[in-house]
């Protein structure tokens, strides 16, 4: 692990490199019973999981912040992030049986992290507007995922969502909603995955203001997306 993350000038301890390792193989293990990934081999799963995971450390924002992810699923980004800074993470995960699995991998890592097994759209008021970073990693299009995101960001943080390098028509989609939720786009920062795996962009959007009524319920924001001739 300490030289595949060389390129993104990020130190590990031997305590941190171990818990990367304890990660893989109980991933593994509990993969056959959960189905949490599809990727199986070593190389895989540290590029395009872990390595994937901690290039968000590359906006400098993330390392002491309150941390929303979205749709952890087998605990992408978020894991990786809570091991290798010291982030306040929570992790939204809809499905029950990734919820246990993330819970029972926070004990097997001797982590601290909250669990919360609901949409995020279910997510009671109180969570609105308070978070510095919130992640979401393949959950949605762009234009969907910031209505599910950017409600739950305080005034000045950021939502960051991870994308694959054909990220473009999804941004020009997005651009309006992102405007109505009273943010801005404020970078795009685009990379490639060591051993040819694959090109990556982390698409950085700054909260300015907040706007109350978001999110809408998760159908209608699929029938009339944000910012769209539909939702006119």
């Amino acid at each position: 692990m300490k030289n595949l993350i060389k390129p993104l000038e990020i130190c590990l301890n031997d305590k941190q490199n171990e818990q990367f390792k304890q990660y893989y193989h109980y991933l593994l293990e509990e993969n056959k019973k959960y189905n949490l990934t599809g990727l199986t081999t070593k190389e895989d799963i540290y590029i395009k999981h872990f390595y994937d995971s901690l290039t968000l450390l590359k906006t400098t924002k993330i390392t002491n912040s309150n941390l929303l992810d979205i749709g952890s699923g087998a605990g992408f980004p978020g894991i990786p992030l809570k091991i290798a800074t010291t982030l306040n993470l929570t992790m939204i995960e809809a499905q029950k049986k990734k919820a246990l699995f993330l819970n029972n991998l926070l004990k097997e890592l001797n982590l601290e992290a909250t669990v919360i097994n609901k949409r995020v759209e279910d997510l009671p008021k109180n969570y609105l507007n308070s978070y510095d970073i919130v992640t979401a990693r393949a959950v949605a299009s762009l234009q969907v995922l910031s209505e599910l995101a950017l409600p739950f960001v305080k005034k000045g943080g950021y939502f960051i969502a991870m994308k694959s390098g054909h990220y473009q028509n999804e941004l020009n989609e997005a651009k309006r909603g992102i405007m109505i939720l009273g943010s801005e786009i404020e970078e795009v920062i685009e990379f490639s995955l060591p051993e040819k795996k694959g090109k990556r962009a982390l698409i950085v959007i700054k909260k300015l203001q907040v706007i109350d009524g978001y999110p809408r319920p998760y159908q209608l924001i699929l029938k009339k997306p944000l910012g769209s001739d539909e939702n006119e």
